[in-house]
């Protein structure tokens, strides 16, 4: 077993340091034949992006820097697997991922949004989730604002457990929606005091008496100054300030001093939470003083108080400095109580890196469609696809009635790797028509013709029609086609369909199916064998929920819509606007004026699986797959049709079997450079829009449920991320880039 380490880049960070060597000999320990290394972070690179910022960094570090007690903690590394290519906090380790079976982040404030650099590095982004764990991460600070509750619940989704150091940041993870996680004791818990000293060494330092170790890592206030002298003077001893900077014999100590001052002292005076754990790790009583100052490590007192709940007892403050038993502090039971501790810690980290028996959805993280697959196939009909809290289609179990006979998890076209479109060997062709239609097309209307060639040989279209059900409409005859036409942006279910298709399909009925992605590679996936069915995906942005929409109309319109045509040319098809049926009126938006449609593009409120589409540029099961050809002008200027032109890709037979039936309807023609097509139609390779828009997305549902109203949330989004102007010179390498790419 391979496994590496990402914790904090605090090059001269004691507790840091100590934290990564235990978590280091305690893996070692479990899995004695594996390979455990921490990924080496070299700030630097992180820097050389960040232009003027490069230069103050390097000079804050000349002056801060210390030779002596660098190369001390150099030395203290040498105890260390270190990865030998270095990383910056930008990269995404993509080049190792496949090297090790996991990736553990933690401990110390690895998830302490304050200072952390790049969150997604130590959040474990670039990893799949069988290969993600955690063990004893800290938070730091658990007051979160709505921002960063929205980066935590995008970037934790994918754990399958998840371990924290303080119960603090479980109580507040489990507010967030999160079930899978346990606290752990810091990993310099895990090693015993004997297993320290084998990495404990005495600092060359000439003692003339017994003394105070003081470790004070906040502003140090002249009334703890007065109280930690009045101490030394009362009882005859020394003070080591070990941040002393004019004591440079103390001042340089590295890690391994760090233990061995502590373990000898009289008295630990501190607000550093390792310094505590160290003390009571070698029984020596301390006095715990309350941080003074704010920012990242604003929170360091509840750390404190996680261990005062796993030990039962309050520990001794400034306000004890006149107590008789000062230097006779004890905690009862503390070598059972990490003992203890540790056992748990151990079964966690075996029981974590075990192979995983995936019996059913639930068993591995992934990004549900909603397609509904699972809920078809399963035996017991323990499935069930329901709404989430977001609106959107997923499915639940049932754990009363499943069997755990993994067929769920076998059939789920989410958790199966599709090959990319062969766009060199797939037909490709533009297609507009030779006189205007005047329907509900959004562009050329092919998908229209063929469904009508389809009616006319007795067969049956489903598509989806604008309803409040949110479900697929069967349909048999010309009139009601126009009822499905047109694009329609909002999640939909398709599972309700199935018995009926599977019913035509049994009847020998040629069955078209048009829907997103990922709703024809569930459907494909049922119905595979069946020759007569033909499907056609869309070219699909990604889908928000039904019921952001409907929120949305009822604070503006003050009721729901009968029918929305989403896509009105006005009059020509690069030019439409939104058109709302209600009752008694129509009501005609421009796309800029509605909110909802603006952040719709900037995908501001999409499903999870819509950010980093597992289906799009993928042979996923569509015979054909069709859209809006954007760019047709720049690309192709005289088959540019300012009514509509589409483009459609035939990956099978059958698909290029049923367009040719249809070409005669249509004005057509090939393409085979799909490196020009692409930039403008981005959608048809991949939709990944960063995890940027994740938080969005995130911090969008969290106001949602905080009963903020629609137009308000969308003022709290963009504040966020305000409207960015390209500048004059962005504009003109845009150009630039366009004509190269139309070469």
């Amino acid at each position: 077993m391979k496994i590496a380490i990402i914790t904090l880049a605090g090059y001269a960070n004691n507790g840091n340091r100590l934290q990564n060597y235990a978590l280091q000999q305690t893996l070692l320990k479990l899995f004695p034949n594996s390979q455990v290394d921490t990924v080496t972070i070299d700030e630097a690179q992180g820097f050389i992006k960040k232009g003027i910022k490069l230069s103050k960094e390097i000079l804050k570090r000349v002056l801060n820097y210390n030779y002596k007690k660098h190369q001390n903690f150099k030395i203290f590394n040498k105890n260390i697997n270190f990865t030998k290519q270095s990383f910056s906090v930008n990269n995404d380790l993509s080049s190792i991922v496949n090297e090790y079976d996991f990736f553990v982040t933690g401990s110390d404030q690895v998830w302490n949004l304050g200072y952390l650099k790049n969150e997604k590095f130590y959040f474990l982004k670039f990893a799949p989730s069988e290969k993600k764990l955690s063990y004893a991460a800290s938070v730091g600070n658990n007051n979160l604002s709505p921002k960063k509750q929205a980066i935590f619940k995008t970037l934790l989704k994918d754990f399958n457990i998840i371990s924290v150091r303080e119960k603090q940041s479980e109580e507040m993870l489990r507010k967030l929606g999160f079930e899978n996680v346990i606290t752990s004791i810091d990993p310099t818990f895990l090693l015993t005091k004997e297993e320290w000293a084998k990495v404990s060494t005495k600092p060359k330092y000439n003692f003339t008496k017994d003394y105070i170790f003081v470790c004070l890592l906040g502003k140090v206030t002249e009334e703890y100054q007065n109280a930690i002298n009045s101490i030394a003077e009362k009882h005859n001893l020394e003070i080591i300030d070990i941040n002393d900077m004019k004591n440079s014999k103390i001042y340089n100590c590295g890690p391994s001093h760090f233990i061995n001052l502590i373990d000898n002292a009289k008295l630990v005076v501190t607000d550093s939470f390792h310094s505590i754990v160290f003390s009571i790790i070698h029984k020596t009583p301390f006095l715990h003083f309350n941080r003074k100052d704010g920012g990242a490590n604003a929170n360091i007192n509840s750390r404190i108080q996680n261990l005062e709940r796993i030990f039962k007892t309050t520990f001794p403050t400034e306000k004890e400095l006149e107590s008789e038993n000062l230097f006779e502090f004890k905690i009862n039971n503390s070598e059972q109580i990490i003992e203890e501790e540790r056992q748990n810690s151990y079964e966690y980290l075996k029981s974590a890196t075990e192979p995983r028996k995936n019996i059913n959805l639930d068993d591995k993280k992934f990004k549900c469609t909603g397609c509904g697959m699972c809920a078809s196939v399963c035996p017991t009909k323990a499935i069930s696809i329901v709404k989430n809290k977001k609106g959107f289609y997923c499915y639940e179990i049932d754990k009363t009635k499943c069997v755990n006979c993994g067929l769920c998890l076998k059939m789920c076209p989410a958790n199966k790797k599709y090959q990319p479109i062969q766009f060199d060997k797939t037909k490709i062709y533009g297609a507009k028509n030779s006189q205007v239609i005047n329907d509900n097309s959004s562009s050329a209307g092919v998908f229209g013709k063929l469904a009508t060639n389809i009616l006319n040989k007795n067969g049956v279209v489903y598509g989806l029609s604008y309803n409040s059900e949110n479900t697929f409409m069967r349909v048999t005859d010309i009139k009601s086609l126009e009822q499905i036409k047109g694009s329609k942006y909002y999640q939909s279910n398709l599972s309700t369909s199935y018995p009926q298709i599977e019913e035509d399909l049994k009847n020998n009925k040629t069955v078209l199916v048009c829907g997103t992605p990922c709703q024809i590679a569930g459907l494909k996936q049922k119905f595979f064998s069946f020759k007569n069915l033909i499907t056609v995906g869309v070219v699909c942005h990604g889908t928000p929920s039904k019921d952001t929409f409907n929120k949305f109309c009822l604070e503006k319109y003050v009721e729901l819509p009968l029918f929305v045509n989403f896509r009105k040319k006005n009059p020509y098809w690069e030019n439409y606007d939104l058109e709302f049926h209600f009752k008694d009126k129509i009501i005609i938006e421009q796309k800029p004026n509605v909110s909802w449609f603006r952040h719709f593009l900037k995908n501001t409120f999409l499903n999870n699986c819509c950010y980093n589409c597992n289906f799009a540029g993928k042979e996923y099961g569509a015979d054909l797959i069709l859209g809006d050809f954007w760019g047709i002008k720049n690309i192709d200027k005289k088959f540019h049709d300012p009514f509509g032109t589409s483009i459609c890709l035939c990956l099978t037979e059958k698909g290029q079997d049923l367009f040719s039936q249809i070409k005669e309807n249509l004005i057509t023609k090939e393409y085979k450079n799909m490196n020009k097509i692409i930039p403008h139609n981005p959608c048809i390779a991949k939709t990944n829009y960063g995890v940027n828009s994740e938080y969005n997305q995130e911090l969008f549902y969290i106001n949602d449920q905080n009963g903020l109203a629609f137009e308000e949330n969308i003022k709290e989004i963009e504040k966020v991320t305000p409207v960015v102007k390209r500048s004059f010179v962005k504009k003109v390498l845009r150009k630039i880039k366009n004509i190269i790419l139309r070469r």
